[in-house]
């Protein structure tokens, strides 16, 4: 049986959440012209969006399944997308 979790970032979860972030650039890219290359994102983009979830009390999570990262979170308290712009 796979054993899946979701459990705050932990910093030695950088580099899967660093792939995972330039996957999704990459396909995100394809639709809206204004996304960085994902040769751009780096450890800048999780330390950001750790400051940035903690900084509104929020969390920044990881989904893992069986020891490894498949996904993440950035969760937000009380602001709206368009604070974020």
């Amino acid at each position: 049986m796979q054993t899946f979790a979701i459990r705050p970032y932990e910093d030695r979860d950088e580099c899967a959440v660093v792939e995972l972030v330039r996957e999704l650039q990459e396909h995100e890219g394809a639709f809206y012209d204004r996304m960085l290359p994902s040769s751009e994102i780096g450890s800048w983009y999780v330390l950001r969006a750790l400051r940035d979830a903690r900084g509104s009390g929020g969390e920044f999570l990881v989904a893992e399944l069986e020891g490894r990262v498949i996904g993440y979170a950035t969760v937000l308290v009380g602001q709206s997308s368009r604070e974020m712009l």
